[in-house]
C-alpha cells in the first residue's frame, strides 16, 4: 500500500472527527441538569434555572438535614448517584425512571410536553434529576434547596425534550424530610 499525503490528511481528519464525537458524547453523558459543575464534578453553589418552589427552612442543623437526606431518597425509591459531603448536597442525576414516584405518575411530576398519544412523560424514556442541598443559615437553622428536572426521549431515539417540574415532587420531598428530621 502506498501512503500519500492525501491518505495521511484523510486519516488525520477521521481521527479528529472521532475524537470530536467522543468529546461530544462525554459532554452529553456528563450533563448534570444544572446541579453539578461539569469541569470540577462538584455541586454548584447555586442551582441554575428557576426552581419550582422556594427553599424550605428547617429548625435543625445542616448536618442533621444532610444525614436525613438518604432516607428521603430511599423513601421515594430514587437511587442516589452523587453525594458531595463538603457542599452538603446529594441526589440522583439523569436516572432512568419508568414507574411512578411517590405514588404519582411521571406526567404529574414532570411536564415534558404532549404528543399525539398523551403526555410525553408517560410514553418516553425519562431521565430524572432530583438534587437536594442543605445550606446552614445559622447553627440551628438550615435552608434546603431541591431541584427537579428531566429529559424525555422517544424509545430508541437520541433526541430528547427537556422536562420542567410541576413542583409536586419537591413538595413530597420536603414533607418526607420534615418527618425524617423530626424523628
Amino acid at each position: 500500500m502506498r501512503i500519500t499525503s492525501h491518505t495521511v490528511q484523510a486519516g488525520i481528519a477521521a481521527t479528529i472527527m472521532v475524537l470530536g464525537a467522543a468529546r461530544l458524547e462525554a459532554q452529553r453523558a456528563g450533563e448534570s441538569g444544572g446541579a453539578i459543575d461539569s469541569k470540577s464534578g462538584r455541586f454548584l453553589n447555586e442551582f441554575t434555572g428557576v426552581p419550582a418552589r422556594v427553599p424550605d427552612t428547617l429548625a435543625v442543623s445542616d448536618a442533621r438535614v444532610f444525614a436525613a437526606l438518604p432516607a428521603v431518597f430511599s423513601a421515594l425509591a430514587v437511587p442516589l448517584t452523587v453525594v458531595d459531603s463538603s457542599a452538603k448536597a446529594m441526589g440522583a442525576v439523569r436516572v432512568l425512571v419508568r414507574r411512578p414516584i411517590a405514588g404519582q405518575r411521571l406526567s404529574l411530576l414532570l411536564e415534558c410536553g404532549t404528543g399525539s398519544y398523551g403526555p410525553n412523560a408517560e410514553r418516553y424514556s425519562v431521565q430524572l434529576t432530583l438534587v437536594a442541598r442543605a445550606k446552614a443559615i445559622d447553627s440551628t437553622h438550615t435552608e434546603v434547596m431541591t431541584m427537579v428536572r428531566g429529559d424525555a426521549a422517544p424509545n430508541g431515539l437520541s433526541t430528547s425534550v427537556k422536562c420542567a417540574s410541576s413542583g409536586r415532587l419537591e413538595d413530597r420531598f420536603a414533607e418526607l424530610l420534615r418527618n425524617e428530621v423530626a424523628r
